[in-house]
């Protein structure tokens, strides 16, 4: 027992040096964590020549460990770094501008933390309708009033936020998945991750499509034509949406649907609990109810729809005439 409490003794004595030697090490630094990053950075750029910029219609950017900042221009170009650790490859030809990064992660001899790479973005300015695809384990990636035909994401761990942009086709697939479009207008839209937190306000989708096994998503005053949300543990609000049709199914199931203008709703979920106030006369809906504790059952005088269906349920529906 006393050899015991001597370790404890000892172990706690070391924690306590060690944050001493931390605190103190931090003070000097300024308790800038960022210079904690021994790396050393280059700023580069380049500009597509204008006689091969016309033939240009796609642009790849496959980067492990930098943010990418996409913006409108009329030129072509690309504003980046280059770090001790990785090396940067761009190419032009074949009707796209390519960028790869062969990063080194040399952890012990560089330092344990990256975090200088937060403070040094790519940025990739376009014309309009040029396609964007980017890859990579840690993709952060903003775009801003940016027109494109399409916008293609794959990264294992994706931090997206659009704004003010117009794409036809937005495909963003990953493990992780955090989404933010605010008053975008966009086409066809599919979101593919196991863990996805998506938000959209304001403007307009024509199909939405999500499938996520943890999924986490918000809609407020946005016009989207088709709705369609699949997956096993969700959490879905939608407030001030109008759309021809929606459709939520999940095996666990938590929907908030208020001030929601619909011509077809389809709720389903084997735990159901879902609050829904649609913005409408309740006559002109007909109901169709699958399961217990939901509401009965009747024919509306026109071609609007509810869909209800689940095992466990706690639905409220709601009209506002």
């Amino acid at each position: 027992m006393k050899k015991c409490k001597r370790w404890i003794l000892a172990g706690a004595i070391l924690l306590v040096f060690g944050g001493v030697l931390f605190a103190s090490g931090m003070t000097a630094l300024g308790w800038d964590f960022y210079r904690l990053d021994t790396t050393e950075y280059t700023a580069k750029s380049y500009t597509v020549p204008a006689e091969e910029a016309e033939n240009i219609d796609n642009v790849v950017i496959d980067v492990d460990s930098f943010p990418v900042t996409v913006q409108a221009g009329d030129r072509l170009s690309l504003d980046y770094y280059e770090a001790d650790d990785s090396e940067i490859e761009v190419q032009c030809g074949d009707g796209m501008l390519t960028v790869r990064e062969r990063w080194d992660a040399r952890w012990f001899m560089n330092g344990m933390l990256r975090l200088g790479r937060l403070r040094h973005a790519y940025v990739l300015t376009v014309p309009q309708n040029v396609s964007i695809e980017i890859t990579g384990a840690n993709g952060t990636i903003r775009l801003s009033d940016v027109q494109t035909n399409k916008l293609k994401v794959r990264s294992s761990n994706a931090d997206v936020r659009l704004t003010q942009c117009r794409v036809k086709n937005l495909d963003l697939e990953g493990s992780n998945a955090d989404v933010e479009a605010n008053d975008c207008v966009l086409g066809n839209v599919s979101i593919d991750a196991t863990n996805a937190d998506v938000k959209i306000s304001g403007g307009s989708i024509e199909a939405l499509w999500i499938d996520s096994t943890n999924l986490d998503v918000n809609i407020s005053h946005a016009t989207v034509t088709s709705v369609t949300v699949t997956g096993t543990n969700v959490d879905a609000e939608l407030s001030g949406v109008e759309s021809d049709e929606i459709q939520l199914k999940s095996t666990n199931a938590d929907y908030t649907l208020l001030h929601v203008s619909v011509r077809a709703l389809s709720v389903q979920g084997t735990n159901l609990d879902a609050e829904i106030l649609i913005e409408g006369n309740a006559s002109e809906y007909s109901i169709e109810s699958h399961g217990s504790d939901l509401p009965t059952n009747r024919t509306g005088t026109g071609d609007k729809t509810v869909y209800l269906a689940g095992t466990n349920n706690d639905v409220s529906l709601r009209f506002t005439a």
